[in-house]
């Protein structure tokens, strides 16, 4: 079971090809008077496809069989209640927060609520799904209320959450990867513990991960498409957790990370493949992403790394394949490299190649996914 408490929970970030009979779903809650996304839009897990609406207009326990995000009927469930007999649900609806796009908009500006403001949880059931991971990607906040998630089971604490004025990872959602239990998985969006907040809920993404939950360093800004929908400069999608595909059909350049990133004992190793066989290839890190953690455009590939950045070091592939870190001759750790503070936190990473051949735009280059590390002290 996932337990995640939130008064306007986060939850977001990495698009993952599904496992053989697992499913992908988008679902919008809050009132039927206000819109849901569009199809284009994939939220802060860049999975776009259909939406699901879960709102007030049907007797609590809200209940529905959801469709997928192609748009096919399922027999996953999933089931929206209160764990107390207290108070009483409903909805919120808030203006459209400056910035946002129309779509953003949709999926943020309204929420299941529950009247309540002594301690309790919404709980929210998705049964009939396949085992397997799956990241869960969870909404909740606005301009004016606050709230918290935890996850026993995932490895997070108890965080409070305010709006900062961006949809942005940590803010408007944030991303929870759980093994999925074939009976039921639950996620629990609660107070944060303040008078601003109270228990509700705007939206929820079901991701399918190729791997296993890996802890808090995971893959995100993947250049997949999904159905007829490409983020990639000219429609040359890449495979799952990787970037846009290049000039040797690889299905793009994927960056992994092994090993163990705290600052104190430094083991991380950043390590790129699918690349051209001889590409010289410029490790870098930020502090932050690029449009939300979608991507933005740049050569045949998207950036996903912004913020303050540092250049790690240039290597050259061999085979493909080239790495950066611990372990690897000449280079230094990548928490010192990249000057990561004592105290550690959150950087991101990428890596940008060289592709020379005549391919996508006149750019002669490319870059794999993004790669999200929490630096531990």
């Amino acid at each position: 079971m996932i337990r995640t408490s939130a008064a306007y929970l986060s939850l977001g970030l990495a698009v993952l090809v599904p496992q053989a009979g697992a499913q992908a779903f988008n679902v919008d809650m809050g009132s039927s008077a206000h819109p849901v996304p569009s199809p284009a839009f994939g939220g802060g897990a860049n999975q776009p496809g259909f939406w699901n609406s879960i709102d007030e207009s049907s007797s609590p326990p809200f209940a529905s069989f959801l469709t997928d995000v192609n748009g096919q009927p399922t027999g996953v469930g999933l089931t929206v209640s209160r764990t107390s007999t207290l108070g009483s649900f409903g909805y919120q609806i808030r203006a459209d927060p400056p910035g946002f796009t129309p779509d953003q908009a949709a999926l943020y500006g309204d929420s299941i609520v529950w009247g309540i403001t002594v301690s309790g949880s919404i709980r929210v059931d998705v049964t009939g799904l396949a085992p397997g991971a799956y990241d869960f990607v969870c909404y909740a906040g606005d301009e004016l209320n606050r709230g918290s998630f935890y996850a026993e089971e995932c490895g997070f604490t108890w965080s409070c959450m305010s709006f900062d004025g961006t949809f942005s990872h940590g803010s408007v959602w944030n991303q929870l990867c759980c093994t999925a239990d074939p009976v039921e998985t639950s996620v629990l969006a609660g107070r944060c513990g303040d008078p601003f907040s109270y228990p509700a809920i705007n939206a929820l993404q079901i991701v399918p991960r190729a791997v296993a939950c890996s802890g808090v360093n995971i893959p995100y800004c993947s250049g997949e498409g999904i159905g007829s929908t490409c983020p990639c400069p000219c429609g040359n999608c890449g495979l799952a957790n990787r970037g846009c595909n290049n000039s040797f059909a690889t299905g793009g350049g994927e960056l992994v990370a092994s090993g163990t990133s705290s600052v104190g004992a430094d083991t991380l190793v950043l390590r790129a493949q699918f690349l051209p066989p001889t590409a010289p290839a410029l490790f870098h890190q930020g502090t932050g992403v690029a449009q939300n953690g979608f991507g933005a455009p740049l050569g045949d590939g998207l950036r996903c790394v912004a913020g303050t950045t540092i250049r790690l070091g240039t290597r050259f592939a061999s085979g493909g394949i080239v790495a950066f870190g611990s372990g690897q001759a000449g280079d230094p750790p990548v928490s010192v490299r990249g000057l990561v503070p004592p105290s550690g936190g959150t950087r991101y990473y990428q890596v940008w190649y060289r592709n020379v051949a005549d391919f996508c735009t006149f750019a002669t280059s490319n870059l794999t996914n993004g790669f999200r590390v929490v630096w531990s002290p």
